[in-house]
């Protein structure tokens, strides 16, 4: 899985570099890229593959869309889960 925000949201880099620790090795890289001519500073890491994500990969993407499953009151269950997926 690969994360990337922009730098203003480097807290939430961390917090999920912290929540995927144990499948990555990767630290966080913090680097300029140019979008449509202008620079911008964005944060990232990859995680290592694994099996889990196919199944989110499968509800997500049903077809070459990616759309919010039908299901998605049973993901979020949790309050932060919510707070994540939106931040």
């Amino acid at each position: 899985m690969h994360i990337k925000h922009s730098d203003n949201q480097i807290s939430l880099v961390q917090f999920k570099r912290e929540v995927f620790s144990n499948i990555t090795s990767m630290k966080i890289r913090v680097f300029k890229q140019a979008v449509s001519k202008r620079d911008y500073t964005f944060a990232e890491f990859v995680t290592l593959t694994h099996s889990e994500f196919t199944k989110y990969f499968n509800l997500f993407y049903s077809s070459s869309k990616k759309s919010i499953p039908a299901s998605i009151e049973k993901l979020l269950t949790n309050p932060l889960s919510l707070a994540v997926v939106y931040g």
